[in-house]
C-alpha cells in the first residue's frame, strides 16, 4: 500500500506485472491526458508517447485517471482544484417504520438494510442512477408486486448477461453469482410521479444534513480561500483541506438545488416546465434525467 501510487501497471512478454519507473513518475497529473505510456518488448524498456505536440521546454504530464480528491490526497498527496471527480459519501437506510420493511429485505435476500453511495454532481452517472433507484425502492409505498416484477426483470436480465458470457470465452465476468442476489434494489425504475417527487426530498434532506456536519459553510470556505490567495495564512495541508471540503459541498449544493428544481418542475405542466428549463444555465448534468424521467410523467398528468 505505500508504493501502491507510484507503480505502473505494464505488460512484459505477455505477462501482467508492476513496475517502478522513477524518471516517469516525475511527471504530474493533467486531464486530458497528455501522454500514453506503455512497456515495449522490441525496445526492452518503459515508453512514453504524445499524444499531442509538445512545445519545448514545456512540462511534460501524466494523467493519474479520473479520481475523487479523496484519492488524490491520500495517495499522491495533492487536490485537483476544479476537480469534475470529487464524490461525496452518502448512506441510506430502509426504514423500519414502512409496512413494507420485511419484505423489501426479503427482495434484496436479506441483505444489509442500507447502500452507500460516492455521489457526484452529474447525473448522467451511473453512480447516480443507482442512488436513485435505491431511493425510489426506499420511498416505495405502492403495490408491492411492482417491486416483485422489478426484480423478476432484474433476474431475467442478468440470465441474458450469463448466457452472453457463456458465448464469449474472453468474458470476465462472474457466472458464480446466485440470481436471487442480483436485485439490490438499485435497479428500480421510475415508477411513479409522486414516488419520484419524494425520492427528491429525500435527497435535499440526506444532503441538507450532511451540510450541517461541517464546521463551515461553502461560502464560509471561498471565502477563507480567497483571503488565502491575497495573502498565505494557510499551511498546504490546511489549504488542501479546505479545498477538499469545498470539492464535497460543492457536490451537496448541487444536490440540494436539484432537489428544489425537479420537485417545482413536478408541479408544472409539460409546457411550463420545458420553458423554465431553458432559464437554467447550469442544467446540462440534470437535463438527460429531468427528459427521461419527470417529463412523461408531467405529459401523462398535465390537464
Amino acid at each position: 500500500m505505500i508504493v501502491s501510487s507510484r507503480i505502473f501497471g505494464i505488460t512484459v512478454n505477455g505477462v501482467k506485472t508492476d513496475g517502478f519507473v522513477p524518471y516517469a513518475d516525475m511527471l504530474n497529473h493533467k486531464r486530458p491526458r497528455q501522454t500514453t505510456w506503455y512497456y515495449s518488448d522490441e525496445r526492452q524498456g518503459f515508453v512514453i508517447e504524445a499524444c499531442d505536440d509538445i512545445e519545448r521546454g514545456s512540462q511534460v504530464y501524466d494523467s493519474y485517471g479520473k479520481k475523487c480528491n479523496s484519492r488524490f490526497f491520500l495517495n499522491y498527496g495533492f487536490i485537483n482544484p476544479g476537480n469534475d471527480a470529487n464524490e461525496v459519501p452518502l448512506v441510506i437506510y430502509l426504514n423500519q417504520a414502512d409496512s413494507g420493511y420485511d419484505i423489501k429485505m426479503k427482495l434484496i435476500n436479506e441483505a444489509k438494510p442500507f447502500q452507500k453511495f460516492r455521489v457526484v454532481d452529474n447525473l448522467d452517472e451511473k453512480v447516480m442512477n443507482e442512488f436513485l433507484s435505491w431511493i425510489r425502492y426506499v420511498e416505495f409505498d405502492g403495490d408491492l408486486a411492482q417491486l416483485y416484477l422489478a426484480k423478476n426483470e432484474a433476474i431475467t436480465e442478468a440470465q441474458r448477461r450469463r448466457q452472453n458470457n457463456q458465448q464469449a470465452e474472453d468474458s470476465e465476468d462472474s457466472d458464480d453469482v446466485d440470481l436471487q442476489d442480483v436485485f439490490k434494489g438499485t435497479s428500480l425504475k421510475p415508477v411513479s410521479l409522486v414516488n419520484e417527487l419524494k425520492v427528491w426530498g429525500r435527497v435535499e434532506e440526506l444532503a441538507r444534513e450532511s451540510l450541517e456536519r461541517y464546521p463551515s459553510s461553502l461560502e464560509d470556505d471561498r471565502t477563507l480561500l480567497a483571503e488565502d490567495d491575497k495573502e498565505s495564512k494557510l499551511s498546504y495541508n490546511e489549504r488542501n483541506c479546505v479545498l477538499f471540503r469545498v470539492g464535497e459541498k460543492e457536490i451537496l449544493e448541487f444536490l440540494v438545488k436539484s432537489s428544489k428544481r425537479m420537485m417545482m418542475l413536478g408541479g408544472l405542466s409539460q409546457k411550463e416546465a420545458k420553458k423554465e428549463v431553458n432559464k437554467y444555465d447550469d442544467f446540462e448534468g440534470c437535463m438527460a434525467y429531468f427528459k427521461s424521467v419527470i417529463l412523461p410523467f408531467l405529459s401523462s398528468s398535465s390537464s
